[in-house]
């Protein structure tokens, strides 16, 4: 992924990147997995459901929300790469 000028975007580990939804959910159910600290919270829940959609997905579904409505309802801000 790359900025307006053609710069490539670094991830930001620790602060919503893709590295950072695992350790999260791990830590949200109590196992010591021994993964990374994030700052990525995740509310209370009884399970977790991970539906990665990538960059490219992310773009998709922002242009042709009409496609698939669902998860363009669904959709927030992208995570670094």
């Amino acid at each position: 992924m790359t900025d307006g000028a053609g710069e490539l975007i670094r991830p930001t580990y620790g602060d919503r990147s893709i590295g950072d939804v695992l350790p999260a959910v791990a830590r949200a159910l109590g196992i010591d997995a021994g993964l990374p600290e994030t700052n990525l919270a995740l509310p209370p829940a009884p399970s977790y459901v991970v539906f990665l959609v990538d960059g490219l997905g992310f773009e998709l579904l922002r242009d042709h929300a009409e496609e698939a409505p669902f998860l363009h309802a669904h959709l927030g801000e992208p995570a670094t790469v």
